[in-house]
């Protein structure tokens, strides 16, 4: 029973964690995800990574509205939602 919980505790960590991981951008990434949403015309400073992409949450766009922005792993836009 022990090794049971062990090795399922092992799994979890090895591979489940990891595909849920949220982390903060490198100075790299975040210039990279600025210069694409200047492009865009939208500004913004909640970025992270999550999900093999990169995310950017209430960003301002020249609309002057609120979106979340979804860019994919070669920081091209996939999906631009309105917030409000």
């Amino acid at each position: 029973m022990r090794n049971l919980l062990l090795a399922s505790s092992a799994f979890f960590l090895l591979f489940i964690a990891p595909a849920r991981a949220d982390r903060p951008l490198s100075e790299e990434e975040r210039m990279k995800i600025q210069s694409v949403m200047t492009a865009q015309g939208c500004t913004g400073e909640k970025m992270g990574f999550d999900d093999g992409g990169y995310k950017v949450d209430d960003a301002r766009c020249s609309d002057d509205k609120i979106y979340d922005l979804k860019f994919d792993a070669g920081f091209s836009l996939i999906e631009k939602v309105l917030k409000r």
